[in-house]
Parts: C-alpha cells; structure tokens; sequence
C-alpha cells in the first residue's frame, strides 16, 4: 500500500498504517482544474478567430490547467499519515514541491480528536503543534487504530 512513499523509520519500528485524505476532499480543486483545462477547448472557434495569438493563448490556457490538475494530484498523493508503534508521522507535500515530514512519540501526544472527517493530534511538547488531517475516508477506522497504538503504548 503505497510503498513509493519514502519514511524514514527507526530500525525496530513498524507501520501499522498510511492514511490520506479521501478523493471527495479533493473534489473543488479537481473541478477548478477540469474547467480551467477545458474552457479554452470549449470556446475553441471564439479563440481561434483570434489567428495565432489565439493559438497561443489555447496553448498557455490548457497546459497550464493541466499543470495544476498534476499538481493537486501530486500533493494529495504525497500528502499521508504513518502510524507507527513508536509515532505518527505526517508527510505533507504542495504541489510538486518537496514533502515535509513532521514526527510525534506517542508519549508526547496529549489529545486526539475527531471531527467530521477531521482528525487533529495535539501535542505536548516544548513548541505545541497539532497535526491535522482532513477528510479522511474511514475516519472511526483511523481513530480505532490510533487509540488501539496509543494504548500499547502507554503500557
């Protein structure tokens, strides 16, 4: 399941799971991108009356809508939660641009919270952050695995 994502992991740490946001989340952007693609192609003669300066503009339009619709798919493909028996890694990735991975032990998470698709981790580490993943598919799934990894840890 996703093995061409790279994470670094410790050398006795397991992967018990890889969450991303679901496709629906991603719906507006991929919908922006269709019709920002599309449009110059829809209004192909009104465009075309313009002679190459039309040809042009047909050109820079549609690949630039192409150029984004990659580019949502890359950051919504990179973008994932690892949780691991010693952590919860969250790889977030824009667009091309290289991902960043953030890491919290399990003992420095202090709250988990779910909301409508929405899971938030809170920590209680030195600088306070909060890892958020939205629209997750099986959101209670996520959750049971990550009290079920916490309760182990705790131990």
């Amino acid at each position: 399941m996703m093995n061409h994502i790279l994470v670094p992991l410790h050398d006795h740490e397991e992967r018990y799971g890889m969450f991303r946001a679901s496709g629906r989340s991603m719906a507006p952007k991929v919908m922006l991108g269709i019709i920002w693609t599309l449009l110059p192609f829809i209004l192909l003669f009104e465009i075309l009356r313009l002679e190459w300066y039309g040809v042009g503009l047909l050109l820079i339009v549609g690949i630039s809508g192409l150029r984004y619709l990659l580019a949502v798919r890359a950051g919504w493909y990179g973008s994932v939660w690892v949780i691991t028996n010693e952590r919860v890694i969250d790889v977030t990735k824009k667009g091309f641009a290289k991902p960043v991975l953030t890491s919290v032990l399990w003992a420095d998470v202090k709250e988990v919270k779910l909301a409508s698709k929405t899971i938030c981790i809170e920590t209680k580490t030195k600088v306070p952050m909060t890892l958020v993943l939205v629209g997750v598919k099986k959101p209670t799934l996520v959750m049971n695995l990550i009290s079920e990894v916490q309760s182990r840890c705790a131990k």
